[in-house]
């Protein structure tokens, strides 16, 4: 990891403030290698981030990986997907509703 310095309009911030954006700086950059580190560039069956924008994050998963979303509303609750040869397996700790929004769009939300 390269060496954070503070722009020098910066310079006049207390320096318990300056300390801090330091620490900020510093845990984005460890997340962004964080990130860099789990890239896969090994083509595969399922794709993350935006391949269009290069400067963002992208890559790939292994083909039968568990992709995991917690829920805003309960952040106890999960629901993993994982695609295989048979299509894509949804399963929730709650009961879900798969909405069909197009022929090539769905909606899975937790049942009320």
């Amino acid at each position: 990891m390269s060496t954070i310095v503070l722009d020098e309009k910066y310079a006049k911030l207390p320096k318990y403030a300056q300390e801090d954006l330091l620490h900020m700086q510093r845990r984005i950059a460890e997340l962004q290698d964080a990130l860099r580190a789990q890239q896969q560039d090994t083509p595969s069956n399922i794709q993350w981030g935006r391949t269009y924008m290069p400067d963002r994050a992208n890559g790939y998963l292994e083909n039968d990986e568990i992709i995991t979303f917690r829920m805003r509303q309960r952040p106890d609750t999960y629901i993993r997907v994982r695609l295989d040869t048979e299509g894509l397996k949804i399963s929730g700790d709650c009961r879900l509703i798969i909405i069909c929004e197009s022929s090539n769009c769905v909606t899975v939300i937790e049942r009320p």
